[in-house]
């Protein structure tokens, strides 16, 4: 008899011993106190949440690429789109923004004194470092989905102009 493999769709605070997207073989299940017993990456046999799991096994898309739409103009003053290439094909985007630009924002706004969007991210610094590091985070925490929305290509956006 095969062993049932189940899917990681969230490291949650095990990021030493999962990893999002891969495959583990289910070596006990207790569903009663919602929890699997895996060998993780660390090569420790443990219990660990279910809620870390896909126990159907579904593919769980994962960042391959990522790029600056456009030129970082000053990396502690600024606002810039991210697109993102997932591992099954899908591509997303989203905004990186700093402190320092929201602050001036908020002073030049006169219509409004405050901002929202789930698809804005604050960091520190727009550096390479700074995204590639943030935004492995968010994807190892399965949040890239929530914190980014779909890029329509160019033929998406021409069929809905017709």
């Amino acid at each position: 008899m095969s062993k049932r493999r189940i899917t990681c769709e969230c490291v949650g605070i095990y990021e030493r011993a999962l990893t999002r997207g891969k495959d583990y073989d289910l070596l006990d299940q207790d569903t009663p106190k919602q929890r699997v017993r895996i060998r993780g990456d660390n090569d420790r046999t443990r219990w660990y949440p279910m809620s870390c799991f896909d126990i159907n096994r579904a593919a769980a898309p994962t960042l391959v690429h990522w790029r600056f739409d456009d030129p970082v103009t000053d990396p502690t003053n600024d606002l810039v789109e991210v697109s993102m290439d997932l591992s099954d094909g899908t591509r997303r985007w989203c905004l990186f923004v700093t402190p320092a630009y929201l602050r001036s924002w908020l002073e030049r706004s006169a219509q409004c004194p405050g901002i929202h969007s789930h698809h804005m991210i604050i960091v520190s610094k727009l550096t390479v470092s700074a995204v590639d590091c943030t935004l492995a985070c968010i994807d190892q925490q399965g949040e890239l989905i929530g914190a980014s929305l779909p890029l329509e290509t160019e033929s998406e956006a021409r069929s809905d102009d017709d």
